[in-house]
Order: C-alpha cells, then sequence, then structure tokens
C-alpha cells in the first residue's frame, strides 16, 4: 500500500482548500436541519396527543425523532456522495495527471484505497456533524446512547459503501457528471431495492431484500448489531473497491490511463 497516505492527504488538502467542500457540507446541514426541525415539530405535536390516545403511549424521542432523523440522514447522503466523490479520478483523468500519478511506484489499489478514504472522511465529517443535533435534543430529553452509537456506526458503514460506488463511477468515466450521475443512480437503486421486492415474484422477493442497502441499515437504526448486515457493508464496500481498481489496472494497461 505504498504511497496511500501521501495520495490520501493529497486529496484532503484539495478538500479543504477548496470551497465546494464547504458549501456541500453546509447544504447537508442544511436539509438535515429542516428535517431535524420537521421531526420535532411532529414529535411535540403528538406528545400533547398521547394522553388522549393510548395508541401512541409507546412513542419516545428516540423512536419519534432519533430514527426518523437517522433515516432521513442516509437518504441525503445518497444525493452527497455523488458530488463529493465524482472529481476524484475523473478530474485526474481530464487533466492527464492519472498518467503522471500511475507513474509512480505505487499500486492501482494504494490510488483507490486513498480516493476511497479521502471520500468517506468527508462523509464520515457529514454524519458526525449531525450529532450536534442530538446533543440539543439531548438538553430536553432523554435518549439512549447506546442505540445512538450503534445508529451512528450503520451511517458510517453505509457511508463507506456509497463512497465505494463513487469511487467506482469516477473510474470508469473522465467526464465528473456521468461519473455523479452512474453514482446517483446506484445509489438509488440499491438504497430501493427492499421497497421494490414488494412488486416483483416471491421467489425474487429474498434476494431484493438481501441486497438492498436499507434493508441491512433498518437494524442499526433500531440498535441491532447483526453481523450478517455488518458483513454484508463490508462485501459491498470491498466489491465495487475491487471491481474499481481492476478498472484502473486494465487502463494501466492499454496505456489510456
Amino acid at each position: 500500500m505504498k504511497g496511500l497516505w501521501a495520495i490520501y492527504l493529497k486529496e484532503m488538502a484539495f478538500f479543504f482548500r477548496s470551497p465546494i467542500v464547504y458549501v456541500l457540507l453546509a447544504g447537508f446541514l442544511l436539509l438535515t436541519g429542516f428535517f431535524f426541525y420537521s421531526q420535532v415539530s411532529i414529535y411535540s405535536l403528538i406528545s400533547r396527543q398521547m394522553m388522549h390516545d393510548p395508541m401512541l403511549a409507546g412513542m419516545n424521542l428516540q423512536r419519534g425523532v432519533v430514527q426518523p432523523l437517522l433515516g432521513n440522514i442516509a437518504m441525503i447522503l445518497i444525493l452527497l456522495a455523488p458530488l463529493v466523490c465524482m472529481r476524484l479520478l475523473s478530474e485526474e483523468k481530464k487533466n492527464g495527471t492519472l498518467e503522471l500519478l500511475l507513474s509512480y511506484p505505487v499500486s492501482d489499489t494504494s490510488v483507490i484505497g486513498a480516493k476511497f478514504l479521502a471520500a468517506w472522511t468527508v462523509l464520515g465529517l457529514a454524519v458526525f456533524l449531525t450529532g450536534l443535533y442530538l446533543l440539543l435534543l439531548g438538553a430536553f430529553g432523554k435518549l439512549n446512547p447506546a442505540v445512538i452509537a450503534t445508529g451512528y456506526l450503520g451511517l458510517l458503514l453505509l457511508a463507506a459503501g456509497f463512497s465505494a460506488v463513487g469511487v467506482l463511477a469516477s473510474a470508469a468515466t473522465e467526464n465528473q457528471i456521468i461519473a455523479s450521475g452512474v453514482s446517483f443512480a446506484l445509489l438509488l437503486l440499491f438504497w430501493t431495492l427492499g421497497q421494490a421486492s414488494q412488486a416483483v415474484s416471491p421467489f425474487l422477493q429474498p434476494l431484493f431484500r438481501e441486497i438492498s442497502l436499507g434493508s441491512h441499515l433498518e437494524p442499526f437504526l433500531q440498535g441491532v448489531i447483526d453481523t450478517k448486515d455488518l458483513a454484508f457493508f463490508l462485501f459491498f464496500t470491498w466489491l465495487f473497491l475491487f471491481t474499481a481498481v481492476r478498472i484502473l489496472e486494465s487502463k494501466r494497461w492499454k496505456g489510456w490511463a
């Protein structure tokens, strides 16, 4: 993995010297903040109805605000990830700097790994910043730290998978818009497969649910860590990174990087 750390630092320097990442993070926090405010408002309304409707007695901050908020964060990441990842390799190809990079004594695995870690760091930072909402919420009610930590673990694993998809899309084309569009389409597809399972034959329903990102994130949001879900996210991330490495290798061998 020679050179991985140097490439990673170069990517992080680019991200945080450019205003783009700050605009993206601000937009992300604006959207998540809107959903947080909306969810708190809805919970406040429901809490007043609890006294008159026993069916709502089981509602609490964890179920009424935290879980929906984390689910909304996951969906907004589908919009953020392609924008963060689209330039990682596409821009290098377009500017001709990827050929120079690959001429150095660094492996394709190191290049892909560094680009992935840089994207994951930015997405992870975006997820981490949303914790400010829960700190604010915790000042007004009791929360379960263990369940929240498990939910954020799920979001970080999801962000890793999203980053891997974005790196693959960026490795496949030198056009950043195409890379962003392909990445978004793939993420949306894998996110909605669980819901789409209701529209296919019973034979295919288990398959759709098993390869759905949303289906595997749900237990984490409920405070449950299942080794099956953990293994899925790790395999999903590895599969897309492995494919990205193979694409980069094919470019190197063809002398067309």
